[in-house]
């Protein structure tokens, strides 16, 4: 029932009310009927009323002032009885219900009085709760706060310290906060924090269970088009570049339990496709006849997707692995171009576009992304190291250059530096304009076509030496075949591309080409190289290594992702940064894009050769040309044209399986001095690898190994009576 009534009228000190002052709050809230019954029985107190039974009592009882109260109240019916008008119970039961109502108020604020006292002794008597308290009070103060992860932290803690360690809760920021740091930190750093942190952080158990229940497990020559198509829906993005890198691994074989497959063979390739779950088996037979006939695999072919960001995305997203499996160094170029075939058709059914594929400088890739270096100084120069990229942003700076120029001596020098600085500035830096971008990449070109018809005009030998002797000393007067076809490559792959943009058969972040290489490929090696544990000596993995250490990767990228994309998030977690990172981190202005639709191309490139043709003129490489009639540009790009298409081996067989070794290819040298130099001490150390095969394992492998092993007449294997997943 609801009660109406002025609340104006009471008094604060209700409960207190005595006397005078309680008749007249009782005749203001009720009338003067309800003040006489409570005077004829000296109720005159709050407390006296609420203690009272029964009011109406009394009138059971005969006597003057009883009866003539009882006339004022009370109807009389014609048999005799006595009715109680309504009016005089509503105003009683009325102040009931607000005295009770008081009542129940007050003792609220005394409860809450009392407890606030307690709160306030256990607060001054702790430290610790006492500096939580002033920093919560402190962070809500904050307009940006920052602390959100902290908070749901520390809520955690205090939530799991009055339960059991069975009974622990965690929520899903604590579980992807664990994650990273179990993924990053290592199994004896994340052991470490939680022997002393326990109610903060979940088990290593629960933390594997959460790795082998994630859906970015890889197996060997799998390839996950429906994981991209499902990543790339996710950050809104449809287009991409591919890219297609190897490096060196520990040669042993390994048994995969999920897949019921033996990983560390060579995988077979059929056109080029590397074939899934080859080597299963249940025959001792079968695995002994593959352990004395199949190739292990040397090698580690990965391939990573790296998405163009669009305009609606703030930073660049993260290369995804689409695939990795082993290899020995028997495919062609041919097997190469079917794969790249396969990924452009996979992804094109699941609506991502491939407008590109990038590579290393590996021979069958044309090892396109090197050059020949050249320094000035000892300590920029090391012949061992010919991927020093500090060394040649160092040796590309304009008082570097500026002292060269000065110099007729050292102007070659200039030149070659100043290409140089060109290609960084092309191709690696992000904010240069796409008409600079263009115009340098051609600039580069014209500039190599030019010293190269040069030495092919000059003499540098006597007449009568063999035509190999002329070749070879040619060719050191030159950059590499393999750095020039990547000059050419590049330029050509860039105004392809510019072109398909202006036709609106492309967006505007396909110009995006500091995103167009493979070293998303040279980062989830060394991403996995680093998942070893600390007092691991083993800096190198297996082929079964890498897969499991890929999934760790995937799911680091995945919560980085989903928290970059959840900046409102009260809960989102905040990683690290690289210094070179930060300071830029922002994507290229798409505003630097608006004028592609009146970008004049054959402008741009007519540009490009007059500005090659001025650095070429205090050179005898001018004059050569102009003797020998290939000096203008017509006749200068046809020349180059003949010469490259006489001396290429390459022809379009893609239908048909040839064997192809494109190592020959334009005579490409083989300068793979520092991948020969690892295979060897892969070779030198395999014996050893073999014989320590129970000690190749991460010292942190999250599964603890104890097996008993019978040995048997089985050259280059060994037989367990059973077999854990970590194997």
């Amino acid at each position: 029932m609801n009660n109406y009534y002025d609340a104006t009228i009471i008094p604060n000190n209700l409960l207190s009310l005595k006397g005078d002052e309680f008749y007249k709050f009782i005749k203001q809230l009720s009338g003067e009927m309800p003040c006489e019954i409570l005077k004829i029985q000296l109720i005159d107190s709050t407390e006296a009323f609420m203690n009272s039974d029964n009011l109406f009592d009394i009138f059971k009882y005969n006597s003057p002032e009883i009866n003539c109260l009882r006339d004022k109240i009370y109807f009389r019916a014609e048999n005799g009885d006595y009715i109680l008008k309504s009016g005089i119970t509503t105003n009683l039961s009325l102040l009931t219900n607000i005295l009770n109502e008081k009542k129940k108020e007050q003792q609220n604020v005394n409860f809450n009085q009392q407890q606030e006292q307690i709160y306030s002794n256990i607060i001054n008597n702790n430290p610790l709760l006492k500096s939580l308290f002033r920093w919560y009070e402190h962070n809500d103060t904050l307009k940006n706060n920052e602390s959100t992860f902290l908070t749901a932290f520390i809520d955690c803690i205090v939530n799991n310290l009055n339960k059991s360690p069975n009974n622990y809760r965690y929520s899903k920021s604590v579980e992807q906060f664990a994650l990273s740091l179990f993924i990053l930190g290592g199994k004896m750093t994340y052991q470490f924090v939680r022997m002393n942190l326990s109610p903060a952080l979940p088990s290593v158990q629960t933390l594997n269970k959460l790795i082998s229940n994630s859906d970015l497990k890889i197996n060997e020559a799998h390839f996950l088009f429906n994981k991209l198509h499902e990543y790339l829906n996710g950050i809104d993005v449809k287009y991409a570049f591919g890219s297609e890198d190897c490096t060196g691994v520990i040669r042993k074989i390994n048994y995969d339990q999920q897949t019921n497959s033996f990983v560390g063979f060579a995988t077979p390739l059929v056109n080029g496709i590397p074939v899934s779950k080859y080597y299963q088996t249940n025959s001792f037979d079968q695995l002994e006849s593959w352990f004395s006939s199949s190739d292990k695999s040397s090698l580690l072919n990965i391939h990573m997707i790296q998405p163009l960001p669009s305009s609606n995305n703030s930073t660049v997203p993260s290369a995804f692995l689409l695939s990795g499996y082993g290899v020995v160094n028997t495919y062609t170029s041919m097997d190469i171009l079917r794969r790249w075939l396969f990924i452009f058709d996979n992804c094109l059914q699941k609506n991502i576009r491939i407008i590109g594929f990038s590579t290393d400088g590996d021979a069958k890739y044309l090892r396109a992304m090197r050059l020949a270096n050249h320094g000035l100084t000892r300590s920029d120069l090391n012949p061992k190291d010919r991927q020093n990229f500090n060394s040649c942003v160092k040796i590309v700076t304009d008082d570097i250059l500026s002292i060269l120029v000065a110099s007729a001596d050292t102007y070659g020098t200039f030149i070659y530096l100043h290409l140089l600085k060109k290609i960084i500035s092309t191709y690696i830096e992000k904010t240069t304009k796409i008409n600079d971008r263009l115009q340098s990449a051609w600039c580069i070109v014209f500039i190599c076509r030019m010293w190269w018809t040069w030495i092919q005009h000059k003499q540098f030998t006597s007449t009568t030496a063999s035509a190999t002797t002329k070749r070879n000393s040619k060719a050191k007067f030159f950059i590499t075949k393999t750095a020039y076809l990547s000059v050419e490559l590049n330029a050509h792959n860039l105004l392809y591309i510019i072109l398909l943009v202006k036709q609106k058969q492309l967006p505007k972040e396909a110009l995006n080409v500091y995103l167009f290489n493979s070293q998303s490929c040279e980062s989830m090696f060394r991403n996995a190289r680093s998942l070893s544990g600390t007092y691991s000596t083993i800096i190198n993995f297996t082929v079964a290594d890498f897969l499991n250490r890929s999934q760790k990767i995937s799911i680091l990228n995945r919560i980085k992702c989903d928290n970059l994309c959840q900046q409102d998030d009260n809960e989102h977690l905040s990683f690290p940064i690289h210094h070179k990172h930060k300071r830029d981190n922002h994507l290229l202005s798409l505003q630097n894009l608006d004028d592609i639709d009146q970008l004049d191309v054959e402008k741009i490139i007519s540009d490009a050769y007059n500005e090659a043709l001025e650095l070429a003129e205090r050179l005898e490489i001018s004059r050569s040309l102009q003797e020998n009639d290939v000096f203008d540009f017509d006749s200068l790009n046809k020349y180059v044209f003949r010469q490259l298409s006489s001396s290429s081996k390459m022809f379009d067989y893609s239908t048909q399986i040839i064997n192809d070794d494109d190592d020959d290819e334009f005579d490409l040298e083989e300068e793979e001095e520092e991948e020969e130099e690892g295979l060897e001490e892969n070779d030198n150390n395999e014996a050893v690898n073999e014989l320590n095969d129970d000690v190749i394992v991460d010292q942190e492998d999250e599964n603890d190994s104890n097996m008993t092993t019978i040995k048997a007449n089985f050259n280059g294997m060994k037989i367990f009576d059973e077999i854990e997943i970590c194997r």
